[in-house]
């Protein structure tokens, strides 16, 4: 008899739910189960789409819809596939473990989409450097004693850590002595002998193993899983030899290839957010019918040569004389040639996306602000691990992270959702003042602005832009305005915010498509697994193929909520691209040019003789970027002086005109 209080499956009979997208979706008794955890039900207070918001007004759903939504694609495609081609000997429990993959893929997330795991993390390293944010002192001292993050750490290694939590949270645990027995019973909860589905060719109830947990997690990890201390990340880039424990049958590896394809990212992961998205923001739907139904009529399972031997955890050890990795084969989720121009339009989306979605410009300054905010409060705001779900590790010494900490324990990064910024804001802590003035700037729509942007293109200059870090880009900023002509503003770094947005059709500067695999022929597609045909790359027409899948942009924004600043801001970044354009600063280092600083104003021209081949001057005028429909069409080109000579006469204009464009207003 077992020595915890233990219960059944809550509902025995499971149900469906109506969705936005997929219609009706079916819940399993299971699913159900872990749906009712604090720790998928905390996806409700995570926006899927971040500040997206504040640039599509319906862009308001959540990651607990999108959840839903991969697991009735994954469930959806497995059950397909297994009608289409039995030899597979697709189980049931084949088919839940990936479903729960689909439904737990983003248990981990971090509040504000990608801003947690991704700037947010990046400009922590720099703020505790530097023990300094945007011109105030930032104290590390709550820092010390708490371990760092292992390098490379992203959400799916908070995924992992949740899951665990979660089945904490049931009184349950994987038992890695014993992979092919039902999870050890470790508290109160469910019962882990009833923690199953029934078996539908048989009729029987079969329990979820440890075995079957593992195969989930590695279903959301891409890969087989790190030891302890190392991120995901970190294992795929490493040399060490790992195989799947989940499902060591290799005729099963196409399972793996559902919730997060690690040969070509083609998988319903995406499918789901694409549809989801496209329908939140631009109010219409059409992608799931037209690209997600004929890619579902039409999958199937063949073997594929691998796509990249060199990442591959099993490709990469099998090497040729030269040392080359060897690309092996693969059962892998295929499409017949006919497909082709789908998949394509499928990575496009991908592309559209996140140009008009994703990194749009209004979206990316409120990222950049919610980043400064959760800066600013992060010295001085915490978050509990105390553990007030169950008596799962109540004896565990309760600590209180700040908000860049919180996933170093599941019971603080539970608590962590959107909501962190109305905690802020409702707080009195005088130390919290520069944040919730900063999330006051948010909700007037004081936003940053955008004072120039640069496409990345292949002339040398354009190379050589790209490849300088952010602080090099700031330097040069902070040198041209030392240098410019029109009366001084005195720029601080922090006033500047350099991105380089990255944008791709899935795999980079890899047209994708050459990663899918095509079936030329249909009709040995029921055979058993090691009869099946192999699928190959296909030759894509040039006429269907995009010259480019990369696009690279460099854009500056102004944090200060001054007007002055972001023209003076806009004209120095216009000036630099024209410097770069002739070359002239190719020849100083920007450690050169950052010490220069100090003594800039010994280069400025002092009279009016300039031949318009001055480092900083050499064009004539500029082009401003502005939000705002008043200023855009007077302003847009306004002359810029060449020489200190005509400075004064310079601000005498412009300031003119801001005051007539205030008397319009």
């Amino acid at each position: 008899m077992s020595q915890f209080h233990v219960r059944p499956l809550k509902k025995p009979r499971g149900l469906h739910t109506n969705d936005t997208i997929h219609k009706s979706i079916r819940l399993c008794p299971l699913t159900i189960e872990i749906l009712d955890t604090p720790q998928l039900q905390r996806l409700r207070k995570l926006k899927q789409l971040g500040t997206s918001e504040y640039t599509y007004v319906n862009a308001n759903h959540t990651r607990f819809e999108h959840s839903l939504g991969v697991a009735h694609l994954s469930e959806e495609i497995l059950n397909r596939i297994r009608k289409e081609q039995p030899a597979l000997e697709i189980t049931d429990l084949d088919v839940v473990c990936v479903k729960i993959a689909g439904l737990c893929h983003d248990i981990g997330h971090g509040p504000f989409s990608h801003i947690f795991d991704g700037d947010f993390r990046k400009q922590m390293g720099v703020a505790v450097k530097n023990k300094a944010w945007m011109g105030r002192a930032f104290d590390v001292s709550v820092y010390e004693g708490l371990r760092e993050l292992p390098d490379g750490w992203a959400h799916e290694d908070d995924s992992l850590m949740m899951i665990d939590a979660m089945l904490r949270g049931l009184g349950l645990a994987i038992d890695e002595d014993h992979l092919d027995l039902p999870l050890k019973q470790i508290g109160d909860g469910v019962d882990a002998q009833q923690f199953g589905i029934v078996d539908s060719s048989s009729g029987k109830f079969v329990a979820m193993t440890s075995r079957d947990w593992i195969f989930i997690m590695e279903c959301i990890a891409g890969g087989p899983l790190p030891k302890n201390g190392m991120s995901i990340d970190t294992l795929k880039n490493s040399l060490e030899r790992v195989e799947y424990v989940g499902r060591i049958d290799p005729n099963k590896e196409f399972l793996y290839d559902v919730v997060s394809n690690r040969h070509s990212g083609f998988d319903f992961d995406k499918g789901d957010y694409l549809a989801r998205d496209k329908f939140y923001c631009f109010g219409f739907k059409g992608f799931e019918q037209s690209v997600l139904a004929r890619l579902f009529d039409n999958a199937c399972v063949a073997w594929g040569t691998c796509a990249n031997p060199k990442k591959c955890f099993r490709c990469k050890h099998n090497s040729d004389a030269r040392g080359e990795p060897v690309a092996g084969k693969h059962l892998t989720i295929c499409w017949p040639q006919k497909i082709m121009p789908t998949v394509r339009e499928f990575f496009r989306e991908r592309f559209q996306h996140h140009l008009a979605i994703y990194r749009h410009p209004t979206t990316q300054a409120c990222s950049f602000m919610i980043c400064d905010i959760l800066l600013l409060a992060d010295p001085f705001f915490t978050l509990s691990t105390e553990n007030e779900m169950n008596g799962h590790g109540e004896d565990d010494p309760i600590l209180y992270l700040p908000i860049s900490r919180t996933n170093l324990n599941p019971n603080s990064y539970w608590r962590l959702d959107d909501s962190i910024l109305d905690l802020i804001h409702k707080s009195t802590d005088p130390n919290l003042r520069p944040a919730r003035q900063l999330i006051n700037r948010l909700k007037s729509r004081k936003l940053y602005k955008l004072c120039g942007e640069v496409d990345i293109e292949n002339e040398a200059w354009e190379n050589e832009l790209w490849h300088m870090a952010e602080d090099d880009i700031v330097s040069k900023l902070l040198k041209v305005s030392d240098c410019s002509a029109e009366a001084p503003i005195d720029m601080e770094e922090y006033f500047i915010i350099v991105e380089k947005r990255s944008i791709h059709h899935g795999m980079g500067a890899t047209d994708p498509v050459s990663c899918v695999r095509f079936v030329q022929d249909q009709t040995d597609l029921i055979k058993g697994p090691h009869r099946l045909p192999t699928a190959a790359q296909l030759k894509v027409p040039s006429c269907l193929t995009p010259c480019s899948f990369l696009m690279k942009t460099i854009r500056v924004y102004c944090r200060l909520d001054n007007d002055d600043v972001a023209l003076h801001l806009q004209m120095c970044f216009t000036k630099l691209i024209e410097s770069l354009k002739h070359g002239e600063t190719r020849s100083k280092p920007p450690s050169q040019l950052h010490h220069e600083r100090v003594n800039s104003s010994l280069s400025i021209e002092e009279d009016d003789t300039s031949d318009g081949h001055d480092e900083f001057n050499a064009h004539s005028e500029f082009n401003v970027l502005t939000q705002s429909p008043t200023l855009s069409p007077i302003v847009e080109r306004i002359p810029t002086p060449r020489s200190t000579k005509h400075s004064i006469e310079f601000n005498l204009y412009r300031r003119a005109v801001k005051r007539r464009i205030e008397d319009d207003m």
